[in-house]
């Protein structure tokens, strides 16, 4: 059983009537989505629920060129883990010794949602979210 403690901005969507904002891990998405869903009371603003889920999408005609261009937003999340946010950065062909494996690890996972591939990769990440 999942169980979902509703963020203020969430009871404030409910309380008011209006459409779901929620930024998340998408991980936590799809139970909030849900209960949103369930909670929902229509109103003169909104007739129904109204949400949308926005996800980060590298693609390319070759998994690897997507991969390589990805690399810059992991370096953009590498500078915040290490509270030295700056400019974007220029891909790289590898990220070995720019990370240490714990700082990888926080970077996978705040990423985990974060789609990188070719077409058909893209088409099947895109489709299992729903």
């Amino acid at each position: 059983m999942v169980q979902v403690v509703l963020a203020p901005d969430l009871q404030e969507n409910l309380d008011y009537h209006l459409p779901l904002q929620h930024i998340s891990h998408l991980k936590n998405t799809i139970p909030a989505l849900e209960l949103y869903r369930q909670s929902f009371r229509p109103s003169d603003v909104l007739k129904e629920p109204y949400a949308m889920v926005g996800v980060t999408v590298f693609a390319a005609d070759q998994t690897e060129r997507a991969e390589y261009l990805a690399t810059s937003h992991y370096q953009r999340f590498l500078s915040l883990i290490r509270n030295t946010p700056g400019k974007l950065k220029a891909p790289v062909d590898s990220m070995d010794g720019l990370w240490s494996p714990y700082e990888k690890a926080m970077v996978d996972e705040q990423l985990s949602s974060t789609i990188i591939g070719d077409k058909e990769k893209k088409k099947n990440r895109i489709r299992s979210l729903y």
